[in-house]
């Protein structure tokens, strides 16, 4: 799998922009290690669907565990997933 910082962006911060400003804003932030176990990453999927379905935005601070297994739920439910990821 590739890490986040190594896959080029699906839309210019300008087209995230406007899509943004119009959709409520969801942020979720949790563990990021591997050794979660399995019904808290499918409660974290099933979050991120509902956002998904609710035509909402996720926000994520781009790391592995919980934050990634709400936005791969959100984005099969077609939502704009932002991640944010220092350095």
């Amino acid at each position: 799998m590739a890490s986040a910082a190594s896959r080029e962006p699906s839309a210019s911060p300008q087209d995230l922009a406007g899509h943004i400003g119009t959709a409520l804003t969801v942020g979720v932030m949790g563990g990021a290690g591997r050794d979660i176990p399995e019904a808290y990453l499918a409660k974290a999927e099933e979050l991120g669907e509902a956002v998904g379905e609710q035509n909402c935005v996720l926000v994520t601070g781009a790391c592995p565990g919980l934050p990634f297994a709400a936005a791969r739920g959100a984005k099969r439910k077609g939502a704009t997933v932002v991640g944010i990821s220092p350095g």
